[in-house]
Order: structure tokens, then sequence, then C-alpha cells
């Protein structure tokens, strides 16, 4: 009977060892970490929608990347802010991850007929100087 006892331990140890290793090997995360980063960086002011967001673990440490939509006519430093703010939404749910955030330009859902222009009119410039330079 107390080999019966030991083998049931020895088996049992052994199961959630393999687990264990199983889940590192495979990067695997706890599923309730993605959803409340994910949560974090939606509260974010000027986050527009979380388009993707991975999160692995590679031995002790953890890895995040954000794809982000942000408005399309926000300047360039508020952009940046934005990015800011969600890397840091992100270090308090995972202290010490190494995070990158990718910002996608999206029109806003109130983006008003003038700023569409500008858009596009910015677009086609910037076109037009490069294909200006291709050509000498």
């Amino acid at each position: 009977m107390a080999a019966l006892g030991v083998a049931v331990i020895v088996v049992g140890v052994s199961i959630k060892l393999g687990k264990k290793s199983l889940e590192d090997l495979l990067d695997a995360i706890p599923h309730h970490l993605q959803e409340q980063v994910i949560a974090a960086i939606g509260e974010v002011p000027g986050v527009q929608e979380v388009k993707l967001a991975r999160v692995r673990r590679s031995g002790p440490e953890v890895f995040a990347d954000v794809t982000l939509a942000v408005d399309r006519a926000a300047p360039f430093e508020r952009t940046h802010e934005i990015a800011d703010d969600a890397e840091a939404a992100v270090r308090r749910i995972v202290p010490q991850a190494d995070v990158v955030v990718h910002i996608e330009p999206t029109a806003a859902r109130d983006e008003n007929f003038l700023t569409t222009i500008r858009v596009l009119a910015a677009r086609h410039r910037a076109g037009r100087a490069r294909n200006s330079r291709l050509r000498r």
C-alpha cells in the first residue's frame, strides 16, 4: 500500500512537471493576462482600437507586441505619447515586460470631410515628391 501511495505521488508530480515544461516550451502565458493587457491598452486616451496584442513568455522574460489604431489626423508627437502610454499600461500589468508598440493611422469615426481631404492631399503630395526624386 505504501508503494502504491508513493507511485501515485510520483505520477502526480511527473504530470505537473511535464505540464510546466510543455508550457515553457510553447511560451504559454495565462489567458487572463492577455485579456488584461488588451483592456488596459483600450483605456489609453487616443487608442481607437487594439488591433493586435501578442503576449508571450520566453524563460523569465515576457514580451508584448501591440498594434494600435489611432486617429490619422493626430500629430506625430501625440501618436508617440499614445504609444508611450500604451507601453506604460502594459508594464502596469506585466512589470519588466519588453513591449513593442506599432501605431496604424486610421480614420476617426467622427472625422470630418475637411480632415479627410487634408489627409488625402498630404498623401498625394508625398507620392508626387517621391516620384519626382525617382525620375532624377
